[in-house]
């Protein structure tokens, strides 16, 4: 996949069409300095005039947020990643570490198809209920739906319900996924004993699917 492709399915639309539930996990990132990021969580919206969000964990003095900084706000609702722009107007401890953010006219969004796969080689184990010992296997390549592994087994074939689990770069931290997916597909041995294993991923958490939309979204553009 190209850039050019990566970029081509945002849409500009007004602020108001985003329908951000309270909750949402946000990655917030300085225009200014890229490697100044925060994990945040929306809160509520005034239309018009102000975005809330939440610091967990954080309080004013020790937030990576500035007032009068500009931000670049990204997050997905489950179906879509959107991304806008706003500056912090105000920080708060009271009743609650959160943040004013001026209120932007406009967002990018972008609908994730279930097709949209990228090629990867992300080293990861599996590992079948009932068993103790994970298995190494390569993820080759990923969606936000399921992705598609080789291994030298085949895990109890299709239908079987297996964990993926596997480490990620996400905000400057290392995060540790563990995926319930079941495998839909089987294709070889090939010549060196090794299987291709069409998986697709289980009740995945809204900020596991953040992560994972991230991820898919960052190899394409690698790609």
């Amino acid at each position: 996949m190209t850039n050019q492709d990566a970029h081509a399915e945002y849409a500009e639309v007004s602020m108001t069409s985003l329908r951000i539930k309270p909750g949402t996990l946000l990655h917030v990132q300085n225009v200014k300095n890229e490697s100044e990021t925060s994990k945040v969580k929306f809160i509520s919206v005034i239309v018009g005039k102000s975005v809330f969000i939440g610091m967990p964990e954080v309080t004013v003095k020790n937030s990576h947020l500035q007032i009068g900084e500009q931000y670049l706000v990204r997050g997905f609702d489950g179906q879509s990643d959107f991304s806008f722009t706003a500056n912090v107007a105000q920080l708060q401890d009271d009743p609650f570490p959160h943040s004013h953010l001026t209120y932007p006219e406009t967002a990018k969004t972008r609908t994730v198809r279930n097709d949209f796969r990228v090629t990867a080689a992300i080293p990861a184990t599996a590992l079948t209920s009932g068993e103790s010992n994970p298995v190494p296997v390569t993820i080759k390549d990923m969606s936000v739906k399921g992705a598609m592994m080789e291994a030298h087994s085949t895990f109890g074939g299709v239908n079987t319900h297996v964990d993926l689990s596997f480490s990620v770069s996400f905000d400057n931290e290392l995060e540790n996924l563990k995926l319930p997916v079941i495998i839909r597909h089987v294709e070889g041995p090939d010549t060196g004993g090794g299987y291709k294993l069409g998986l697709e991923f289980e009740d995945l958490a809204r900020d596991v699917k953040l992560v994972l939309n991230y991820l898919v979204f960052r190899l394409g553009y690698e790609s």
